[in-house]
């Protein structure tokens, strides 16, 4: 159990600015359930780069805790704007 929470300690502090509500109620639903994460991208947007990497390497980060990610690449992410 200890491994477990040291993953979600990285997990929740390594190249994150922000946490909202806060990082410690996060954590505490992390260990809890297992939680549903959602990307969405629009490949015809101009701002997508190479900095969304990031934000991708989290969403595996996740996944490979137990939760689930969300990848949704185009169709209703275009009609919305997502970046």
């Amino acid at each position: 159990m200890a491994n477990i929470n040291k993953k979600i300690e990285k997990v929740l502090a390594r190249r994150v600015e922000q946490i909202l509500p806060s990082k410690e109620k996060l954590g505490r639903l992390m260990k809890k359930q297992r939680i549903r994460l959602y990307l969405g991208i629009d490949p015809t947007g101009e701002k997508l780069h190479l900095g969304h990497t990031i934000t991708l390497r989290k969403l595996r980060e996740f996944a490979d805790l137990g939760h689930q990610s969300i990848l949704v690449i185009g169709t209703g992410t275009v009609l919305t704007g997502d970046p």
